[in-house]
């Protein structure tokens, strides 16, 4: 089934242009949502346990410090 998005489309402005990004007939963001939010669930989750301090040893924590202070 084809949907027909060229009447919104060609009289949408900027906002609307954007609100016609996420309507779900036919979206390319049903077809991605899925990876796209596991992905980024493990993108934080490295970008956290990377950036803690807990999980650094000691050269890695005077490195940082370094870089803070440069």
């Amino acid at each position: 089934m084809t949907i027909s998005y060229n009447y919104d489309v060609c009289s949408a402005s900027a906002t609307a242009f954007i609100c016609l990004l996420f309507r779900w007939r036919g979206s390319i963001w049903k077809c991605v949502i899925k990876e796209l939010l596991v992905w980024t669930i493990f993108y934080l989750l490295i970008a956290f346990f990377y950036r803690t301090p807990y999980f650094l040893n000691k050269s890695q924590k005077i490195y940082n410090k370094e870089l803070l202070y440069t």
